[in-house]
């Protein structure tokens, strides 16, 4: 909670300062309120409609609220954290602790290398959204829905529509 309301705090909202420099602490406090409800919102489209990108409902909801494309993403980004710590943590957990060193050194370099290369991809992705809109992406994963659906319906993946309706 504290990384959403210190990241709120620091971006601008249309016009309006939301450190509170020209507005008052009041206003600063009533936008990033109004901010993180609103992006709550959002993310709950993702979790009611199956399928729905969680990162393309943040991005969506900050867009539609004021905060540029660079900003959403990187807001989405750090929102991500946390929710991968957590489901790291769970998985650990669910071994009852019968995991061997050798197994936690693997880990820690799967670990070490993905957060690396995930941040080679990150400053590739942000540079591309400084330079671009999301259009892009929002018709890869309308033309990616389209052949899922064709070939599920079609049973090729997930034992086809029908087959699952009779």
């Amino acid at each position: 909670i504290h990384l959403v309301v210190d990241f709120l705090l620091h971006q601008r909202l249309g016009n309006v300062d939301i450190i509170g420099v020209e507005d008052g602490l009041d206003d600063c406090v009533l936008h990033a309120v109004f901010s993180i409800l609103s992006l709550g919102l959002f993310q709950l489209l993702s979790a009611v409609f199956p399928g729905a990108s969680r990162s393309g409902s943040t991005i969506v909801g900050s867009i539609a609220i004021g905060i540029t494309r660079e900003a959403a993403a990187k807001f989405t980004f750090f929102l991500a954290i946390p929710v991968m710590l957590a489901a790291s943590l769970l998985k650990i957990l669910k071994y009852d602790g019968s995991v061997s060193g050798h197994e936690i050194g693997l880990l820690l370099v799967g670990m070490v290398t993905a957060f690396g290369v995930s941040l080679l991809v990150i400053n590739r992705l942000m540079a591309f959204i400084r330079k671009h809109s999301f259009t892009v992406f929002g018709w890869y994963r309308i033309a990616l829905g389209v052949i899922v659906l064709i070939l599920g319906a079609a049973g090729v993946i997930g034992g086809g529509v029908l087959q699952g309706a009779a």
